[in-house]
């Protein structure tokens, strides 16, 4: 089983987005003096441009809502092969 994703606080993140955009350092050597992956900082700072359509990708909303109905999904699924003739 994969090891859990890390929670991170969202002033945390605000702030390594704000960093990325004025420091100057690359997203790999804040990740690094943060102490987190360069994927995550990468996805932080692409996440704000999706949401404002500025960039392509599943908004934060559609993500949200993906998430929920594969919930769904599984819930069904599994109702059903516990039960299959519903009984």
């Amino acid at each position: 089983m994969p090891a859990a994703t890390p929670q991170y606080l969202p002033e945390f993140k605000a702030e390594a987005i704000r960093l990325v955009h004025s420091s100057g350092r690359s997203i790999l050597q804040l990740a690094k003096e943060l102490g987190i992956s360069d994927n995550s900082l990468r996805s932080w700072v692409k996440q704000p441009q999706i949401d404002q359509g500025e960039r392509e990708g599943l908004t934060t909303d559609e993500r949200e809502e993906l998430l929920k109905l594969r919930r769904e999904v599984l819930e069904v699924s599994t109702a059903v092969v516990e039960n299959p003739r519903g009984r």
